[in-house]
């Protein structure tokens, strides 16, 4: 079984990932990799971005490219497409 998350570029913005990286440094090494995840989390979950797969046309299209190869070279079992990971 496999999870698969698809983010679209504009969702976690450079300045925020920038400034993310340097609040980290005043972390210990071996606390920064998991607070590193969380804080991108929170960022991706902050809705950031133009959210395109909120458009009804674009979503579908997402949907449908997940779903052609199910049966044949996959087994879909569940998914979702959100706007914004939020």
């Amino acid at each position: 079984m496999q999870h698969v998350t698809f983010h679209l570029a504009d969702s976690l913005p450079k300045d925020a990932l920038d400034r993310l990286n340097e609040e980290l440094k005043a972390l210990p090494v071996e606390k920064q990799k998991i607070e590193r995840r969380k804080k991108v989390e929170a960022c991706i979950d902050a809705g950031h971005g133009s959210c395109l797969l909120g458009v009804p046309g674009i979503a579908r299209m997402v949907q449908e490219s997940l779903l052609f190869f199910d049966g044949e070279r996959y087994r879909v079992i569940a998914w979702v497409v959100m706007m914004n990971h939020s």
